[in-house]
């Protein structure tokens, strides 16, 4: 009897189709991410544009957030939680009274209450 249970199981399990697997992570997480983030990369180049700041590359870092490389080696780092506009408009207040001051950062953070500034 249990030989029989047996066979009936091998049976059973070599007819049957193989699991199927879905992974809760998408295929290409970077194709999810631009499409959902593209349209805010180009609203932060365009504000960057019309303050008359000169960067390098906006890259994506998370859903929420973005990496502004400036060309004098500066790195910002933007919110989409906040208003782009108002961010842009601080940070070019900021590079201003630097400049006044006649320091450089090397790090400038938007994702806080307050900016978190890191000078060279």
């Amino acid at each position: 009897m249990l030989l029989f249970a047996g066979g009936i199981f091998l049976v059973l399990r070599l007819q049957s189709k193989p699991y199927l697997y879905l992974s809760p992570l998408a295929d290409n997480p970077d194709k999810l991410t631009t499409s959902v983030a593209g349209p805010k990369l180009q609203q932060i180049s365009a504000s960057l544009r019309e303050h008359h700041i000169n960067f390098d590359k906006v890259e994506i870092k998370s859903d929420t957030t973005f990496s502004v490389l400036l060309k004098n080696g500066g790195i910002v780092m933007l919110t989409s939680g906040k208003s782009i506009e108002q961010q842009v408009s601080s940070l070019q207040l900021i590079l201003d009274r630097l400049t006044m001051e006649g320091k450089h950062f090397a790090s400038l953070d938007f994702r806080y209450a307050k900016p978190v500034v890191v000078i060279r």
